[in-house]
């Protein structure tokens, strides 16, 4: 009894760590051995990348887990981003390992429990969907909070948009403990979602996250963006869609991304913001956001940094008041 339910918890388990590194995950169960196939969508590619593997042996009294990362692709590289495979198997072969000792310990009572909360990692039951868990976390530091405001409303990532994104960060890097709350400030795009704030705008922070690191991005936002309310800093899975995880989406709402396919997700207003690392595009929207190293001689800078803010300020107006059917005339502005 114990061993059938310990199998659907490792489903679930496995879905949840999938998510959370946004990665996709099937599952096979053959000879009392059940293993999940963690596999990633490349950009191009018709099927998903066979990353690695993590098998369960359920034939010993103790489980025993294996991993097999598979080597053509121990590498995947997705637009800027390089996802490090052997870490991936690594972390999550590892996390399993812990799932499956803190359970095996378990009365059936206490396995029996709706969702079961474990100090290493997110492990919930399919009683609870993704983006409670999410709402979940961040209601452990703000109160969730309905936002019906009539305002216009604008979402700004965070990595690459507001907080500096750092290129050479391995993935075992990005997850490490206090990575997220060390990132530099792009005082350039704080100072432009202030003055938005400031002119009316419903300012939003959309940022997608692994799970665990959730607390070091709020506390980060505390120390940068104080103005931002807290019932508007929303955070999505790695491999959600954020129009999913917003209040009520309308078809004003804009977002400030530096990532394509986030923009081309999106249910409204995309705006690309050009940060000096990625390039532009005619498919969106744009701002210039790459003037924040301007700030470190802000004195001698100031003029320009004013009128660099107010010009965003005006093209998100533009933007704003164009809204979402914008294409066959920004088209013609660029191209013709």
């Amino acid at each position: 009894m114990k061993r059938n339910l310990l199998y659907h918890a490792m489903v679930d388990t496995a879905r949840n760590y999938a998510m959370c590194f946004g990665l996709n995950v099937k599952q096979s169960l053959m000879d009392n051995v059940l293993t999940f196939n963690f596999t990633r969508h490349v950009t191009g590619s018709i099927e998903d990348k066979h990353l690695f593997s993590v098998s369960i042996n359920f034939n010993n009294k103790d489980p025993m887990i294996s991993k097999t990362v598979i080597s053509d692709y121990s590498t995947v590289y997705m637009d800027d981003m390089v996802r490090d495979t052997e870490f991936f198997a690594e972390e999550i072969s590892k996390q399993m390992k812990d799932f499956v000792a803190e359970v095996n310990n378990m009365t059936l009572e206490d396995f029996n429990e709706e969702y079961v909360f474990l100090q290493h990692g997110l492990y919930f039951t399919d009683s609870l969907m993704y983006d409670s868990c999410f709402n979940d976390l961040k209601r452990a530091e703000f109160p969730l909070m309905e936002n019906e405001s009539e305002k216009q409303r604008v979402f700004f990532d965070m990595d690459g948009v507001v907080a500096e994104f750092n290129k050479k960060a391995t993935m075992e890097e990005v997850f490490s403990e206090g990575y997220f709350k060390g990132l530099n400030p792009m005082q350039s795009s704080i100072d432009i979602a202030k003055a938005l704030q400031d002119k009316g705008y419903e300012v939003f922070i959309l940022s997608k996250s692994r799970g665990d690191k959730i607390s070091e991005k709020i506390e980060w936002l505390k120390e940068y963006m104080p103005f931002i309310k807290p019932e508007n800093i929303c955070f999505v899975p790695l491999n959600g869609e954020k129009k999913n995880f917003i209040y009520a989406p309308r078809e004003s709402d804009i977002l400030i991304d530096d990532y394509n396919p986030n923009l081309l997700e999106w249910h409204g207003i995309a705006v690309k913001g050009i940060n000096g690392i990625n390039t532009y595009t005619d498919k969106f929207y744009s701002i210039d956001i790459s003037f924040y190293k301007l700030y470190e001689d802000y004195i001698g800078n100031y003029d320009e940094i004013k009128e660099r803010i107010d010009t965003a300020i005006n093209e998100i107006d533009y933007y704003a008041d164009k809204g979402i059917d914008f294409e066959t005339e920004f088209e013609q502005e660029y191209t013709g």
